[in-house]
């Protein structure tokens, strides 16, 4: 990564809400400028720009631990599968907080 992010740690763990582009559009309503490239505002642009920016983050992120979860899951069903999987994580790192269950 370039720029502040190389004078931070890295990351334990990624967690990545994984929701479909159409979804996504379905959800946003009008694109911002900062969701697609330019002017254009339609779908095709939408998931072009968005599509890149997936792209770009995950080659900023290879050979870091990550999970993804299905973004269109109900929140308390998203919330424990968020769960669980930090704390599969922090037991393998033999980390305290995997069994602070609070």
């Amino acid at each position: 990564m370039d720029g502040l992010a190389d004078l931070l740690p890295e990351p334990d763990l990624i967690v990545w809400l994984d929701v479909p582009l159409e979804e996504a559009w379905r959800r946003n309503g009008p694109p911002t400028v900062f969701e697609v490239a330019g002017d254009d505002t339609t779908y095709p642009a939408f998931a072009d720009f968005q599509q890149q920016v997936l792209d770009d983050l995950h080659d900023q992120v290879k050979g870091i631990p990550q999970m993804v979860l299905d973004g269109t899951m109900a929140a308390d069903e998203l919330a424990r599968s968020a769960v669980d999987g930090i704390r599969t994580i922090a037991r393998s790192r033999g980390t305290r907080a995997a069994d602070n269950r609070k």
